[in-house]
């Protein structure tokens, strides 16, 4: 029984490298691949029309209207307390009477261009916060540890 198996198993090795020497290897099939279509709507008909952006596409900060944007915008820049909008000093004054803005930088938050202000001296202790070019404050939430 042993020998009939050792026989087997020595026809099976020699019929694969006889194949593999004879080139007849098999090969990957090839992939079949869709190209896409050469227009942008589904009955083939191009049109001319500049095709709007999705809508849960984010705005850009640059390109939202409205008094969102803050000319000469560069994150993370530090920037003087005096060059602030009236809006803004006016809103933390009204907000945190007392209060000092001992610094200011320009930041992004919830996808909007914002300043964000250091504070010290407010009644609540308050140290940080966001505020829009509007005058809108926006709380501050500091980074949590994961």
């Amino acid at each position: 029984m042993k020998k009939t198996i050792a026989m087997l198993l020595a026809v099976l090795v020699l019929m694969s490298l006889t194949a593999c020497k004879s080139g007849n290897v098999a090969s990957p099939s090839p992939k079949v691949t869709v190209k896409p279509a050469t227009s942008p709507t589904a009955g083939g008909a191009a049109t001319n029309a500049p095709m709007s952006p999705s809508p849960s596409a984010p705005a850009s900060p640059a390109t939202t209207g409205g008094g969102d944007t803050i000319e000469g915008f560069k994150e993370g820049e530090s920037i003087e307390v005096s060059a602030l909008p009236g809006e803004v000093t006016s809103a933390v004054t009204e907000k945190y009477p007392g209060a000092t803005i001992t610094a200011a930088a320009y930041a992004t938050y919830m996808d909007a261009q914002m300043y964000l202000l250091t504070l010290s001296g407010a009644a609540d202790n308050t140290e940080k916060i966001y505020v829009k070019p509007d005058g809108s404050i926006v709380p501050y939430t500091a980074p949590t540890a994961t």
